[in-house]
């Protein structure tokens, strides 16, 4: 008898993740005509490790619902690439999300590619995000987001970095001179980061725009507004190994206040009318063309 209430309670457990996976897909095939897939969206994270670290790459499966919501579809087997090698298989849990351990041998700016595998419930999908396998000896340079915006957006924008949530519309087109620059210092020297100030993230937003408008790769991180979140932000980057942060672009006080008390070079980029006040050891520039020549 103790056996037999075992064994139900076992399959009650059973039946009920299997109840809990097929929510989403209950709510998603709502309205769907027989054998008709759903429209859904695939997303990669951009993932930042150190050679030789196991790291997780990461893939979101999910449909839009109402309000903008999204709605994670779990079940569903998705294929993951580096370098358009094949590293393994995972299934999405009930949540969206996949997820697959990875240790990087290769050094540099790696494409990882999620794909999801020959779904009868879902549209054929595919995306990529980076795998920035970086070394401590080469120097990060930090890249405040509202530095690749030109002057008259600022205002608009927020006196800080962006003040968000960021919509797909919001962000303008980047400063003359800006991509190139940067092209140049990430070709010979430097791995980029792209920082901007939110209190939602939103990097698949800035990745978008900085990859539409052919900016080297980096990898794009959120900030909390205010300096001692920026501060913060420093602090973990270097708890995690990456202390070689060495230099950083930026327009704000605040951002050069907080890199120079740190010692890490900085350059700010500051409109020829400006009055503001900058700490005495940033150097000023006003436009992209003259960046280069103090880093």
């Amino acid at each position: 008898m103790v056996d037999l209430t075992r064994n139900l309670s076992s399959m009650f457990r059973i039946v009920l993740l299997v109840a809990v996976m097929l929510m989403p897909w209950t709510a998603a095939l709502g309205g769907l005509a027989y054998g008709e897939r759903i429209d859904a969206n695939l997303l990669v994270e951009d993932v930042l490790v150190l050679p030789g670290k196991p790291t997780q790459l990461k893939a979101f499966l999910f449909r839009d619902g109402l309000l903008g919501k999204r709605i994670g579809l779990g079940g569903e087997n998705i294929d993951f690439f580096v370098q358009k090698r094949l590293m393994g298989q995972a299934m999405t849990g009930g949540d969206g999300y996949a997820y697959l351990e990875y240790t990087p041998r290769l050094r540099g700016n790696l494409t990882v590619k999620a794909q999801v595998r020959e779904s009868p419930r879902v549209s054929d999908q595919q995306a990529t995000g980076l795998l920035a396998v970086w070394e401590r000896r080469r120097p990060i340079l930090l890249v405040d987001l509202g530095a690749l915006l030109p002057p008259d957006a600022q205002g608009a924008m927020g006196k800080s970095f962006i003040q968000l949530p960021l919509g797909r519309n919001l962000l303008p087109e980047p400063e003359m001179d800006a991509t190139f620059e940067l092209e140049k210092l990430g070709e010979f020297y430097y791995n980029l980061v792209y920082v901007y100030r939110s209190s939602v993230e939103s990097n698949e937003v800035v990745r978008s725009w900085l990859r539409k408008h052919r900016f080297p790769a980096g990898i794009p991180m959120m900030v909390q507004p205010g300096p001692k979140a920026f501060i913060a932000f420093l602090e973990k980057l270097d708890e995690d190994g990456w202390e070689n942060v060495s230099a950083g672009i930026g327009r704000t006080v605040e951002f050069a206040e907080v890199l120079v008390e740190r010692r890490i070079q900085t350059v700010i980029i500051q409109e020829t009318d400006s009055k503001k006040t900058f700490p005495r050891r940033a150097n000023i520039v006003t436009g992209w063309k003259k960046v280069r020549r103090h880093l």
